[in-house]
C-alpha cells in the first residue's frame, strides 16, 4: 500500500469514528455501533500490515480504534468517548509518522492525502446503501480539516467555496448529480496540485490491487450481513471485474493455487449471495479469499 493510501485509510477510519459519536449523541445507538465497528472490520486489518516494523504502534492503534465500539457496547457516555476519539487520533498520527517518516508533515504529502480523501468521498456518493452520504460527508469534513495548514491567501477563498459546494451537494436531501460531485472534488484536487504539489493520480501497483480486492470483499461481507444483498453483489463484482481481472495473469504467475482460491472466493461470493446464503456462509467464503490474498502478498 502506498504511503498516501495508508494515511487516507486512517483518515477514513477517523471519519467513521466521528460519525459514530454524532449518531450516539443523537441517541441512535445501533447505527453508531455499526459506524464505530467499520474501521475495525474493514480498514484496520489492511492498514495494520503496513506497521510490521512497529508492532507496538500497530497494537496501540488497533486498541485505540476498537475502544470506541467497545465503549458504545458498554454504554459509555459520549463525552468520555470524545476523549477516546482524541486518543485514537493521536494514535493514527503516530502510525502515519511511523510508516511515512519525516515526509508525513510535508505539505505536498498532506495535500495528496486530501485529494485522495475527497475523491473517495465522491466515489462513495455514487454507491448505494445505508449511510453512504453520511460517510461521504464525513470524508469531506475530515479532508477540509486536514487542509487548514495548506491554506494560503491565494487559495483559501476558492478552496472554502469548493468545500462548501461539495458538502452542500453531498448533503442535499433531494440528491445531486454524481458527475457534478466528482467535478467539484476534481476542482479541489486541481487547486491543491497547483498550490501545494498534491499528486493527482497514482499508478496502482500489484499490492494496491490486492488491497482493493481485500477491501471490497470485506465491504461486500459487511453489506450482506446488514441485509444489503444488492449492494454486496455489486461490491463483489467490482472486486472481480475492476481489480482481480486486471492483475490475474500476474497473480497466477506468482502463486497459481492462491490465485485460483481468490478467483473461486470472488465468484463463490456472488453465487452464494444470489442463492441467499447465510451471513456466516458468506463470511466463510470471504475468509478463504483473504487467506489466499495473504499468500499472494507473500509471493509478490
Amino acid at each position: 500500500m502506498s504511503d498516501i493510501a495508508f494515511a487516507e485509510g486512517l483518515a477514513r477510519a477517523e471519519a467513521h469514528l466521528e460519525n459514530a459519536l454524532l449518531l450516539l449523541e443523537s441517541g441512535r445507538v445501533p447505527p453508531a455501533l455499526v459506524q464505530a465497528s467499520r474501521p475495525v472490520i474493514e480498514l484496520m486489518p489492511r492498514l495494520s500490515r503496513d506497521l510490521w516494523n512497529a508492532p507496538e504502534v500497530a497494537t496501540e492503534l488497533n486498541r485505540a480504534v476498537a475502544a470506541i465500539a467497545g465503549g458504545i457496547r458498554r454504554g459509555t457516555p459520549p463525552p468520555s468517548l470524545r476523549a477516546a476519539l482524541a486518543t485514537a487520533e493521536k494514535s493514527t498520527a503516530r502510525a502515519v509518522a511511523s510508516v511515512v517518516g519525516p515526509g508525513h508533515e510535508d505539505p505536498s504529502f498532506i495535500a495528496s492525502v486530501v485529494v485522495a480523501l475527497v475523491r473517495t468521498a465522491a466515489a462513495a456518493y455514487r454507491a448505494e446503501g445505508t449511510f453512504v452520504r453520511f460517510d461521504a460527508l464525513a470524508y469531506v469534513r475530515r479532508a477540509r480539516a486536514m487542509c487548514s495548514g495548506l491554506m494560503t491567501s491565494a487559495n483559501e477563498g476558492p478552496l472554502g467555496v469548493l468545500f462548501d459546494d461539495l458538502q452542500t451537494r453531498i448533503g442535499a436531501e433531494d440528491g445531486s448529480d454524481p458527475e457534478e460531485v466528482e467535478a467539484v472534488a476534481g476542482s479541489i484536487a486541481d487547486i491543491l496540485h497547483e498550490s501545494a504539489g498534491a499528486l493527482l493520480a497514482q499508478e496502482p501497483g500489484l499490492d494496491d490491487y490486492l488491497d482493493r480486492i481485500d477491501q471490497l470483499m470485506a465491504d461486500a461481507e459487511t453489506a450482506y450481513g446488514a441485509g444489503e444483498a444488492f449492494r454486496a453483489d455489486k461490491l463483489a463484482a467490482r472486486a472481480y471485474v475492476e481489480n482481480y481481472a486486471v492483475v490475474r495473469d500476474a497473480l497466477s504467475t506468482a502463486d497459481e493455487n492462491a490465485d485460483r482460491a481468490v478467483h473461486d472466493s470472488l465468484t463463490g461470493l456472488r453465487l452464494r449471495m444470489r442463492a441467499k446464503a447465510t451471513p456466516e456462509e458468506i463470511a466463510e467464503v470471504a475468509s478463504r479469499g483473504r487467506s489466499a490474498l495473504l499468500s499472494l502478498r507473500r509471493a509478490t
